[in-house]
């Protein structure tokens, strides 16, 4: 089955939140096929009223941000997202947001979150120096005690796509700026340590495929 069709059941039938509720889709012989149970709840009027004004909701959202921005496989630049947002878009086949540490990989694809503007309150060991060098170039650190050779950089090096995500402050809320997809510079990739433990960390570079738009970029570093 093709991955957005199955993403599509997976977020339709809820199994992408972990929620145990009736299943309302399946698909077989090339179309969709309403379930039971599901057939049963359309025999409410309020039932439908509910869903048909969620859909044409959900129809004029996305066409007004389509609008607005550019696709990039399934992303708008300059919108924002929460890190749910970007496992589900990413045809992930859970909700892994509760153990995205800054940036996660998984089947092939690593989206990176920022939060530009850190609390005075972190710790030493959390408290990255990631930053625009410019609106084309970023800074970026791996998690603290981690290696050049460790796995999880090797993961990261490794992928087909990185996905770089950022919010100004904490007291934005859950949702960061898709900034756009990145590549890592090779001759950037060096070894380093955290400056007040010690930890190991690896530090590089993030290429962007495009200039931050200009009003974002003067947001999120002013």
């Amino acid at each position: 089955m093709h991955s957005d069709i199955n993403q599509l059941l997976n977020v339709l039938n809820f199994n992408f939140f972990k929620a145990k509720v009736e299943p309302i889709i399946g698909y077989g012989k090339d179309q969709f096929i309403l379930t039971d149970f599901f057939k049963e709840q359309l025999r409410s009027a309020y039932f439908r009223l509910f869903l048909t004004d969620n859909i044409n909701y959900s129809q004029n959202k996305f066409e007004q941000a389509f609008h607005r921005s550019e696709n990039v496989s399934g992303f708008l630049t300059i919108e924002k997202y929460s890190r749910r947002d970007v496992c589900r878009i990413l045809n992930w086949d859970n909700d892994f947001s509760s153990t995205i540490y800054g940036y996660r990989t998984r089947d092939k694809a690593t989206p990176c979150f920022v939060t530009y503007n850190k609390s005075e309150d972190l710790e030493g060991d959390i408290n990255y120096n990631d930053h625009f060098i410019n609106q084309e170039v970023f800074a970026w650190e791996s998690r603290s005690n981690r290696k050049i050779d460790s796995d999880e950089f090797k993961n990261v090096i490794n992928s087909e796509r990185i996905l770089l995500f950022i919010k100004k402050a904490d007291s934005e809320g859950v949702d960061f700026y898709y900034n756009g997809d990145v590549e890592i510079v090779p001759s950037s990739i060096k070894q380093g340590k955290m400056p007040k433990t010690n930890s190991p960390v690896v530090h590089f570079k993030f290429k962007l495929d495009k200039p931050v738009e200009d009003n974002l970029y003067s947001y999120l570093v002013k």
